[in-house]
């Protein structure tokens, strides 16, 4: 792989494999070219600071200095963790839409035509119509789905079961509140939401938050949500803003802003509205900034600027830094007015206020005072 020369480091070729027989090849070759390698020092750190992949943070690794890397992805799997490299300025909306392409190859077309060893050697897509690897079909499935969601992939499990015509999984019928709390995961995912009256809803919606499993907690949220009885209060917006992240994960990022939208209706009225209104309008921000040619994004930094910016100098002064590290237009300096050195906005004025003189200019005569959530 090679990677271009930055500011602070000289162009380089990394080196970049599973190990074994191919990588001692593509060393060797590297060495005639130039004598001048190394081992990354930072190649395969993990959340517990080794650099060598393992648990239990051994420092195991090769005598020339390579770092040993443990294979812990079983070999169906592979391909899911192939690694992306794009272009610098490549958007993240272009980059989450192949990679949610990729998934979908991944689950209709690799992981069909991949040989497993729990159907004998067979296929996926060889075992369908066999009546004797139906469990093992139906395990292997549920392999898939376990693997995915560790990635935090979302897939369509009814597609595919329909395509390995496999029957859809038994449902259970909740009847007490003990039977509730004692169900599995695997379980619970058996339940139908839209079969339980509110209150075992709302246990169900308690579990799901508590075993974390995207899947279950878009389905439970989403009927949730839809019932208008449950439609209101601080509730109802932790379930929107919920699902708004369910939806970015899934990369919907249309679905993740309608959400975000109906969870800035849902804290109309609420305690602390001006606050939780302001923190909806940035996380809209991180989503819109994903596509910088977003036709919401400049109306969206517009809003911020005027209506939240007047109340809030600091927020100017980081919506301006922001836009300088994006490298983008902001509206606010082509619409009209200016930015003065404090990081306020004048607008129809094109002279900067001087250095420290605020918006209002000094005390009296008119002055105005910015008003901070909290301040009478």
């Amino acid at each position: 792989m090679l990677q271009a020369a930055e500011d602070e480091a000289p162009a380089s070729i990394d080196l970049v494999a599973r190990g074994g027989e191919d990588i001692d090849a593509a060393e060797v070759a590297l060495r005639e070219v130039s004598d001048e390698l190394r081992a990354y020092e930072g190649a395969g750190e993990d959340e517990d600071g080794d650099a060598d992949g393992d648990a239990d943070g051994d420092a195991d690794g090769d005598a020339d200095g390579r770092d040993q890397v443990v294979d812990l992805v079983p070999r169906e799997f592979e391909a899911l963790y192939t690694t992306w490299h794009f272009a610098p300025k490549t958007s993240e909306r272009v980059k989450r839409r192949l990679h949610r392409e990729f998934v979908d190859k991944f689950v209709t077309e690799i992981w069909p035509s991949t040989p497993l060893a729990a159907l004998g050697g067979k296929t996926p897509s060889e075992s369908v119509g066999d009546a004797d690897l139906v469990s093992a079909l139906a395990g292997a499935l549920r392999v898939l789905e376990s693997r995915c969601e560790q990635n935090l992939l979302t897939v369509d499990l009814a597609s595919i079961r329909q395509a390995m015509q496999l029957p859809d999984p038994t449902s259970i019928v909740v009847e007490s509140d003990d039977q509730l709390a004692m169900l599995s995961t695997g379980d619970l995912l058996r339940v139908v939401p839209g079969s339980l009256g509110d209150d075992y809803l709302v246990m169900l919606l308690n579990r799901s938050l508590l075993v974390h499993h995207s899947g279950l907690m878009f389905a439970v949220l989403t009927e949730y949500t839809g019932r208008e009885s449950l439609q209101q209060g601080e509730d109802f917006l932790r379930a929107a803003l919920t699902l708004a992240d369910l939806c970015e994960v899934r990369h919907d990022r249309a679905s993740a802003l309608e959400w975000l939208a109906r969870a800035r209706q849902a804290a109309a009225g609420l305690e602390n509205e001006f606050e939780q209104t302001l923190q909806l309008e940035m996380r809209e921000l991180n989503l819109r900034l994903q596509d910088p040619e977003d036709p919401g994004l400049r109306d969206l930094l517009s809003r911020l600027w005027s209506d939240y910016g007047s109340k809030l100098p600091q927020l100017r002064e980081e919506l301006q830094a922001l836009v300088e590290a994006v490298g983008i237009t902001p509206p606010w300096s082509t619409d009209g007015g200016s930015v003065t050195p404090s990081g306020l906005w004048t607008p129809g004025d094109p002279t900067p206020a001087p250095e420290g003189g605020g918006e209002g200019g000094g005390e009296g005569d008119g002055a105005k005072t910015l008003w901070v959530p909290g301040q009478d």
